[in-house]
């Protein structure tokens, strides 16, 4: 994904929350954006402006791509382009003031507060995550023993791509988080720890999943539904943990006016999308109550390769592979569909398996009719499917072997992607899946099926 250095500028006068000298009458801000496109940012350097203690007027400068070249007349403008790029974000202010003792005309730097206490952060997420329940639907007293649940199987698909127990997965280390500057990365992580969560009991996490976790996918419509199951439980599970976070970090923050902005926006996202999955799982537990496997609408595809990759995600379809529009995730009042995919094995090979139950049948038929005309239109059906698993899905794994021959680019450009879709400034661009990821996945599939009627 090609970044572009975006400049624009903004007018600009002093908060109330005293970051900025009372003496200084306004200005304008000048900011520098490494991104991908003007309306992420445009939201970065709002942010950015509004933390830093300032209140925007109007936006003089829409987002433009420069080079330094533009600024060679200028040695402060030409600092903000190369603060850009060592940093992704460089911002000059220039304020007017009748406070001569003010005047300079060399830059000074601003010290930001220290907004959120991360070691206090960190305790709050392990205290969060850590406290396990059982969300399938039918609680008995041996839902007590909550566990480390796999929501990818440990020794069914991790084991088909580890090397001595390890895969590489996205690093939850804010300490990795912080060193390449708010970019996700991979890393190696032990299987044993890989795609956890304390959502389920031993009791039904055995009972519920062993026809996924001691058989190979055949598939039966037991199966598929299973494996769409247990990643509603891990989404929800995550949800839940999200939502409980944020409420505390909300509690006690002290910070700027424009970061609680941003926390409470969060919060109010990540409860929604629990919301969404709340209203998933009930159509899940009543056909399960029901024995009604056959609600279940499945596309799979088979491949004879050796896996490089295993995940297990979900998407509310927002977009086609084409970028057409599938539904309007803006709409609260309307029911969302939803739709997973997963790693399977089977008994030769693995497969990559969507499923939803037909309660969202329209809108996953439309998605999935998108991914069949951009295959006609020439694009490979394992580009684009290897991109929406790396564009989309925070819960994968990727083979060490495989992983540790890609070119530094390629890695780059993995981790680019993982961010971006990770990003709550970041714009979700119309096209997102279009472009699939070429070249260096080595999936191949061989024939396709499904119980679509």
């Amino acid at each position: 994904m090609a970044q572009k250095t975006f400049y624009l500028s903004f007018e600009v006068v002093p908060s109330d929350e005293g970051l900025v000298d009372k003496r200084i009458v306004g200005g304008l801000a000048h900011c520098w954006i490494v991104e991908d496109d003007p309306i992420s940012a445009l939201n970065i350097a709002t942010y950015a402006v509004k933390r830093s203690g300032w209140l925007i007027q109007s936006l003089t400068t829409s987002p433009m791509p420069v080079s330094l070249e533009d600024f060679r007349e200028s040695d402060a403008l030409k600092l903000g382009y190369v603060e850009a790029q060592k940093y992704r974000i460089g911002m000059v202010i220039m304020a007017h003031t009748l406070a001569e003792d003010l005047y300079s005309q060399a830059p000074s730097r601003q010290k930001l507060p220290r907004e959120i206490d991360l070691s206090g952060f960190i305790q709050t997420q392990h205290s969060v995550q850590s406290q396990g329940r059982c969300l399938f639907y039918q609680t008995t007293d041996k839902c007590s023993e909550i566990i480390d649940a796999h929501s990818i199987q440990k020794n069914g698909s991790l084991s088909m791509i580890d090397r001595n127990g390890y895969v590489y997965a996205i690093s939850k280390k804010h300490t990795d988080i912080k060193r390449n500057k708010g970019r996700l990365s991979l890393t190696q992580t032990h299987t044993n720890s890989m795609s956890v969560f304390r959502g389920l009991c031993h009791h039904h996490d055995s009972s519920l999943f062993r026809p996924i976790d001691l058989e190979k996918l055949k598939p039966t419509s037991e199966q598929v539904f299973l494996y769409a199951y247990r990643c509603i439980l891990k989404e929800r599970f995550a949800k839940e943990c999200a939502v409980e976070i944020l409420d505390q970090q909300l509690k006690g923050f002290h910070g700027t006016k424009a970061t609680r902005e941003l926390l409470e926006g969060c919060c109010e996202g990540n409860r929604l999308g629990l919301y969404g999955l709340q209203v998933e799982q009930a159509c899940f537990d009543k056909s399960h109550r029901n024995g009604n496997f056959d609600d279940i609408r499945y596309v799979l595809f088979r491949s004879s390769c050796a896996p490089t990759t295993v995940f297990s995600g979900q998407i509310y379809p927002d977009w086609g592979f084409n970028g057409e529009p599938i539904q309007n995730l803006a709409d609260w009042t309307a029911r969302r569909a939803l739709l997973t995919f997963s790693f399977a094995p089977m008994d030769s090979g693995w497969a990559f398996l969507f499923a939803w139950h037909k309660a969202s049948d329209d809108v996953c038929r439309h998605f999935i009719s998108t991914l069949q005309s951009a295959i006609r239109r020439g694009k490979a059906v394992e580009d684009l499917l290897f991109g929406l698993v790396v564009k989309g899905c925070e819960n994968a794994a990727y083979s060490p072997d495989w992983f540790e021959r890609r070119t530094a680019e390629e890695k780059r450009l993995m981790e680019d992607l993982m961010t971006h879709g990770a990003d709550v400034l970041k714009m979700v661009e119309q096209d997102y899946l279009a472009a699939g990821m070429a070249n260096f996945h080595e999936w191949r599939f061989d024939s396709v099926s499904d119980n679509l009627k």
